[in-house]
């Protein structure tokens, strides 16, 4: 599961002296947060703006405009802070610079939302900021697209930035985007406490009947699962739901008489298969550690898995590759024993009206 050590947030601060000798202040300031250390990066309004006597004339302009990132029309940060962000921080700091040079609050959605809440999008990554807006102005410009809703939600104020709320982000996410991305987006939402299946509920309920994707948010609603940890697992239940094979239990608890063997990812029970997505995190080995601790990590899961199998367990173990091509993991789960048209079913999604919990009319 990502945890917060994991992400990077951007954050408004105060504002100091600005990095530059320009006479121009900069209009705001966005702050990386992350396991390490906070790194401020100065959102530069102007671009090359007037540089002091003593270092005016082209080569001090040049020099100035190597040492910065244009992320919007007239807003600039430090070239090198930028290139130390993550993809999905980047993004943010585009948010915030169109946030800063908008006249009037941007609710910001979709995967700029999902990214400012943390969760998880499997796919193709948005680089253009997305918000919505209720009065038709659709369509795209350099770095912003539009999505047109007929009423706009409040909002909640996450990080400096004004955002749609966790269960509404993943009902738009599923709704546009692949059925893994809305199960992994509805999976981190559940398992972080964001939103409740309800809430959830309700925002597919509030989709117009007919409207663009409500089947999808639907489907990946009757997927999503609490016990989903991981956007890898997410993913690998979507193909197995996709290849017809039975539905897993998530999270099962083992012990034997030493006592607590784990949770493992995914158990058939009537096959007695336990399935281990294998992620970058799932060991828990930081780059910071030493061989010898990465080793005694990585003895420790070993001892584990034995401990399972003495149990008559089989253990199946896959890598993202293997969920992402999902040939192989098909194949892998076949050798253990599994296989279509089992008893354990899938759920049925609810496209029923909730005209109870209606909450928003979307678009």
């Amino acid at each position: 599961m990502t945890s917060a050590a994991d992400r990077s947030f951007l954050s408004p601060c105060g504002m100091d002296a600005p990095p530059f000798s320009g006479r121009r202040r900069p209009r705001g300031c966005v702050e990386r947060v992350d396991a390490d250390a906070a790194a401020a990066l100065p959102l530069v309004a102007g671009g090359l703006c007037v540089v002091t006597a003593a270092e005016d004339g082209p080569a001090a302009q040049q020099a100035h405009a190597a040492r910065l990132q244009r992320v919007r029309r007239g807003a600039y940060v430090d070239r090198d802070g930028w290139e130390e962000l993550s993809t999905d921080a980047q993004l943010l700091v585009r948010a915030h610079a169109i946030s800063d040079s908008a006249e009037r609050g941007r609710l910001f959605s979709h995967c700029t939302a999902a990214r400012a809440w943390g969760l998880p999008t499997i796919g193709r990554q948005q680089s253009s900021v997305e918000i919505l807006v209720d009065d038709g102005r659709t369509g795209r410009s350099p770095g912003l697209i539009r999505r047109r809703t007929q009423n706009l939600p409040d909002g909640v104020e996450l990080d400096g930035l004004l955002v749609t709320n966790p269960a509404r982000t993943a009902v738009d996410i599923a709704r546009v985007q692949s059925l893994a991305s809305g199960v992994s987006v509805m999976d981190s939402a559940l398992t972080r406490g964001l939103a409740s299946r309800d809430e959830l509920q309700a925002e597919v309920w509030a989709v117009p009947r007919g409207g663009r994707g409500r089947q999808f948010a639907a489907l990946a609603l009757a997927l999503a699962d609490k016990g989903g940890e991981s956007a890898g697992e997410s993913l690998s239940r979507v193909q197995l739901y996709m290849a017809g094979f039975p539905r897993p239990s998530l999270q099962v608890e083992f012990r034997d008489d030493q006592g607590f063997i784990g949770r493992v990812d995914m158990f058939w029970r009537e096959l007695g298969v336990v399935g281990e997505f294998d992620g970058k995190t799932k060991y828990g080995v930081d780059a910071r550690q030493s061989s010898a601790q990465a080793a005694e990590i990585l003895w420790r899961e070993k001892q584990r898995e034995d401990r399972l199998r003495a149990l008559g367990l089989t253990v199946v173990r896959w890598i993202w590759s293997d969920a992402w091509d999902v040939t192989p993991l098909l194949r892998r789960l076949r050798a253990a024993g599994l296989r279509t048209g089992h008893s354990q079913q899938w759920p049925v999604p609810d496209l029923s009206s909730g005209r109870e919990t209606r909450r928003v009319a979307h678009s």
